[in-house]
């Protein structure tokens, strides 16, 4: 994980210098720890930056841009059982079986949490 690849962006969004700043150190701490697939959402960097969940996307989407992180789709129905992962929204299906309970959930019945992996 490079995380050089977002010094560009610095120059090029005066405004977010800072924030860029931010999300390097805190990537840096997250690719330290103990989990073996060190991921985080919008609103967890919105969080630990203290910014808007918006400016928060907007600085995933510059690393997802330069293969620091990588988007994911996960599924979980509403009594938080979780359904699968995606790695494009197009591959959600209309209707999933529970494993848990061998039934068919649909989109109804269902939401996708959107989760930025650190790539390794």
């Amino acid at each position: 994980m490079d995380l050089g690849r977002l010094e560009k962006y610095k120059s090029q969004f005066k405004d977010f210098t800072p924030k860029i700043a931010s999300l390097q150190t805190y990537f840096n701490d997250l690719s330290k720890s103990e989990n073996d697939l060190p991921s985080t959402s919008a609103d967890k960097v919105a969080r630990k930056l203290r910014i808007p969940e918006f400016d928060a996307l907007f600085l995933l989407s510059l690393a997802e841009r330069e293969h620091i992180v990588q988007k994911r789709y996960k599924v979980w129905t509403n009594d938080n059982v979780f359904l699968g992962d995606y790695d494009n929204p197009s591959n959600i299906p209309d209707k999933i079986i529970n494993d848990e309970t061998g039934r068919l959930v649909d989109r109804d019945h269902f939401y996708v949490d959107i989760v930025f992996e650190l790539e390794t």
